[in-house]
């Protein structure tokens, strides 16, 4: 995804549902762009 215009941290997603973790969460008020597909996804293992 990539946005077409302007976009921001979406701090009700980042700062107050996960507080301490390093997400990342942001919106736009115009659409994005879909640039690609992942169509193999290897799950990580802890």
């Amino acid at each position: 995804m990539e946005p077409t215009g302007a976009f921001e941290n979406d701090p009700n997603v980042t700062d107050k549902k996960y507080p301490g973790h390093p997400t990342r969460s942001y919106r736009s008020k115009v659409p994005l762009e879909v640039i690609g597909e992942v169509t193999r996804w290897i799950r990580l293992t802890l």
